[in-house]
């Protein structure tokens, strides 16, 4: 930017800005500026030689020399994530200003991508082999003034992930209750949540098993969703289901989750601490 900051002018006066390069003049801005104020003014520009103010009695120039030099460009590259497995897909996405620019990837093997010309954004990707090179890729990125980016990623061999499902019901809960929450949530072993589909289970059962036959002996409810960016499914259970005030049912509730993994099917499961039915009540006066 070129500022100009006029304080007590006495008379009207016009503000000319003007670019002079190689033997042309071009104008930047013209403003007109009025007597008796002060004023701050800015123009942006790149290269800067020749300030003007005329008036009737005043008549002012400055001229300045500016370096010009090429701007540096910024240039990025990144995949979508830090470490792959075989027959995964590799995204790539490569950001550049100004100017065209040619993309290398280069890996522990003899073989390369083809490079691509674009214009400031591209985005590529490749299938790993079923039995890819283990170990550090790295990505190379040259622009065609020969600027590089590198980022590098790591193709490890799989192993199944490893998680635990906790299930969380209340300790004790109210006969004259209407709902409790259930919750089931699942973590790998190193603390990320386990994203896939929450089966929750739960059952009251009758104390005396002397049922007419075909009548189930557990009273059950069971809920089902996905789990959250916590790795978490939460239901409110209706106690209506479970009749906590009749005597001929155990006064414990048990509470089971299951966890099936969204990517490769696998699941876990397990049993809530039980949830007793807490039959004294203070009443309200």
């Amino acid at each position: 930017n070129v500022c100009v900051q006029m304080i007590h002018l006495n008379e009207t006066v016009t503000l000319s800005i003007t670019i002079e390069f190689e033997n042309k003049n071009i104008s930047l801005a013209e403003v007109d500026m009025v007597a008796g104020k002060d004023i701050f003014q800015c123009v942006s520009f790149q290269v800067l030689l020749r300030v003007v103010l005329k008036g009737e009695t005043l008549n002012v120039m400055q001229q300045e020399l500016v370096m010009v030099r090429n701007p540096s460009d910024l240039l990025f590259v990144q995949t979508d994530k830090p470490i792959y497995k075989a027959g995964q897909e590799v995204k790539i996405r490569v950001v550049c200003l100004h100017e065209d620019f040619l993309q290398w990837l280069f890996i522990p093997f003899p073989g390369r991508l083809q490079p691509s010309l674009s214009m400031g954004l591209t985005q590529l990707s490749f299938p790993l082999s079923s039995e890819p090179a283990l170990g550090t890729y790295k990505l190379v990125v040259e622009k065609s003034s020969r600027k590089i980016a590198e980022h590098t990623f790591y193709v490890e061999e799989y192993v199944l992930p490893k998680f635990e499902v906790l299930v969380t019901v209340p300790k004790q809960i109210s006969v004259l209750a209407t709902e409790f929450e259930m919750t089931v949530c699942g973590r790998y072993t190193y603390g990320k949540p386990v994203p896939g589909l929450v089966k929750m289970t739960i059952c009251r059962r009758y104390v005396q098993n002397n049922l007419c036959p075909g009548i189930d002996p557990n009273l059950c409810e069971e809920y089902s969703g996905e789990a959250n960016g916590h790795g978490c499914f939460s239901q409110v259970v209706e106690t209506k289901t479970f009749h906590l005030k009749q005597n001929d049912l155990e006064m414990r509730i048990k509470a089971e989750g299951k966890i099936t993994e969204e990517d490769t099917g696998i699941f876990q499961e397990a049993a809530g601490k039980e949830g007793w039915a807490k039959s004294q009540e203070k009443l309200p006066n």
